[in-house]
């Protein structure tokens, strides 16, 4: 029957057409593997990468970074978003790193047990963090630099780490394209927090209405502040807070009263240091 011989052959095209779909979709896939052949796992480094110092030591060029570290130490990278991220590892500890305008800031978090110390490396100021004793479970090991090169930080880190020295020891050979080579043991139990660091109040307590930066927000700019300003700023005894000012109930003192509630005196001096280390960034 004529009807059926129709109808048959317009199965046929319609089969031939889901069959082409379907073929391009894999090729699309196929291609798209080719492209980024295991993009969710890490790349070792070439071994020009590696240069021999000692029978010891060798140093790992990542091209945003150098660092120095033992020779069964390897490093990776994995295909990252927004930033450069990747592995440095042994058979024993691994520690990741990113390196980009949003990297973690470790001064941000709480770590129960542990100490953030400020200190500089090669020219750097940086902020390491460390167990406090040998008696602590999970062991976390990291550096975090606010200013790494240009507008990128940078931030290395490792948990149930081992040989916490030798991370430390790594750490302090770290260096960026205009770090000046001062390469020294990292100083510990100098410059240290334990708890909430002046940062972490700062981030938990006032950045939802204060930027660190030359913009305003619900609340005023407050990143030109000298230490004394922000010291009466934080205390509430700056003339911005009386009554016949334009802030709001919100702004006002009672606000701010309970948003610093169990932030002491010691602790606001310490936000205060912070705020006017931003002076920079009011540029």
């Amino acid at each position: 029957m004529p009807e059926t011989r129709v109808l048959i052959l317009s199965l046929l095209g319609v089969l031939l057409i889901i069959s082409c779909i379907f073929l391009a979709f894999f090729i699309m896939g196929r291609t798209a593997e080719n492209d980024y052949p295991h993009s969710n796992l890490p790349k070792p480094l070439d071994a020009e990468r590696y240069e021999p110092l000692n029978e010891r030591e060798h140093q790992i060029d990542f091209g945003a970074f150098q660092i120095i570290t033992d020779r069964d130490v390897k490093g990776f990278t994995f295909k990252g978003i927004d930033s450069y991220v990747g592995m440095i590892c042994n058979k024993i500890d691994s520690f990741y790193f990113d390196y980009g305008w949003y990297s973690g800031d470790l001064r941000t978090e709480y770590y129960p047990d542990h100490q953030l110390c400020q200190d500089t490396v090669n020219g750097k100021v940086v902020y390491v963090l460390s167990p406090i004793n040998e008696e602590v479970e999970d062991n976390q090991v990291g550096i975090y630099v606010e200013q790494a090169y240009k507008d990128n930080r940078f931030t290395l880190a490792g948990r149930d780490i081992v040989d916490v020295q030798g991370g430390l020891n790594m750490f302090s050979t770290l260096m960026f394209h205009d770090s000046r080579k001062k390469s020294k043991p990292l100083v510990h139990g100098k410059n240290c927090s334990q708890g909430e660091t002046p940062t972490m109040i700062f981030y938990k307590r006032c950045s939802s209405c204060h930027s660190k930066y030359n913009m305003k927000l619900v609340g005023p700019i407050i990143c030109h502040l000298t230490f004394e300003e922000s010291v009466a700023f934080f205390s509430m005894k700056d003339a911005r807070f009386k009554a016949d000012s334009s802030f709001s109930f919100r702004q006002g003192p009672a606000y701010h009263r309970k948003t610093l509630t169990g932030v002491g005196k010691d602790s606001i001096r310490r936000i205060a240091s912070f705020i006017s280390s931003l002076n920079n960034t009011c540029e």
